[in-house]
Parts: C-alpha cells; structure tokens; sequence
C-alpha cells in the first residue's frame, strides 16, 4: 500500500529527473462518506486503509484511502464548513459542464475481477456499460459522487509508440463523428 515505508524511498534529489514512481495517491470530494464507502470497499473491493479527521478553520474534514491493489490509492475527503461552495457538486465533469466521460478513474482489472465486480454491481442496482477500444476493454459506471470509474482490462494491440503520440498531439481527423 501507499502508506508503507520502503527501505529505499523515492530520491529527493533535486537533480534527479527520473520518471515518477508512480500514483501514491489521487484525491476527490465526496458528498456522502458512508454511500461512498459501501461503494467502494463493499461493491468495487478496494479496502479501507486510512482515515485521517483534521480540523480547519471552523469546520473539519475527513480524509480516506481506499488501496487500489498495486500500492497506490484512491482517497476522498469528506468536508464539513471548510470553504465548500456545495458538498452536493462533486461530478468532475459534468459539474464543469463537460460529458461525464471526460474526467473519468480508470482501475487496471483482469477480466475476472472486471466480471466479479460488474456482478457486485448489478445486484446492488447499478448499471455499467462495456466499450472494446481495439487495444482494451472497459467497463463503467458512475460512483456516488457522480464521478465515472472504469475497470479497464489490457487486451492485444497497445503498442507504445512515443513518435507517432507526438505527431497526433496536432492532429484533426478528416471527418468527425457525433458520440453521444
């Protein structure tokens, strides 16, 4: 998990440009901690494994981490007269007026566990949805906050190439199509 020390920590040598280790952890807003932890720790499988409640100004906050399964996590802060505008507008993109699949978690899952959770979710009522993108296949749904989460399962055909990214980083295709 995220919080455990390592005998050879991340440098904090400024004069090293290596690539980040990775996540240790994103953080969201969410409008109810309790909904919000039966989704995640009772629907989706990610534990609970750190809680911090810290006073602000007036009010307070909660802060909890869910352990993704690879050493990061997903945390979320529960706020109570901190300075929030409104604890309900939590949705990272339709909130800001974007479709929801804009500002979107992807969780890396194997086939098995995408069906396991997908099955967890159905019998809670929740409805998901599948997209084959050619090089993975992903499944969504959208959480409690309003935010989507997908459970992307790595198929045939992701070939990196850095060249070819950096040339369609301009691109404009010859005709476009609606997505709804």
């Amino acid at each position: 998990m995220g919080f455990h020390q390592e005998e050879n920590p991340v440098s904090t040598d400024s004069s090293d440009t290596s690539q980040a280790a990775g996540f240790h952890h994103v953080a969201y807003a969410c409008r109810d901690i309790h909904e919000n932890h039966r989704f995640y720790e009772d629907l989706i499988g990610l534990e609970l494994v750190k809680t911090e409640v810290t006073p602000y100004g007036a009010g307070f906050f909660r802060h909890t981490f869910y352990d993704t399964g690879d050493g990061s996590c997903m945390a979320f802060f529960d706020l109570h007269g901190v300075g929030e505008a409104d604890k309900d507008r939590t949705d990272i993109s339709t909130g800001l007026g974007m479709p929801l699949w804009v500002n979107h978690i992807a969780l890396k899952r194997n086939a098995d566990q995408t069906a396991a959770i997908v099955e967890s979710l159905h019998e809670a009522g929740h409805g998901t949805y599948t997209l084959e993108h050619g090089w993975c296949r992903s499944t969504y749904v959208t959480d409690p906050n309003g935010i989507s989460l997908e459970f992307c399962v790595d198929t045939p055909g992701f070939e990196p190439d850095r060249q070819r990214a950096l040339e369609l980083l301009d691109a404009i295709p010859e005709s476009t199509v609606k997505i709804v």
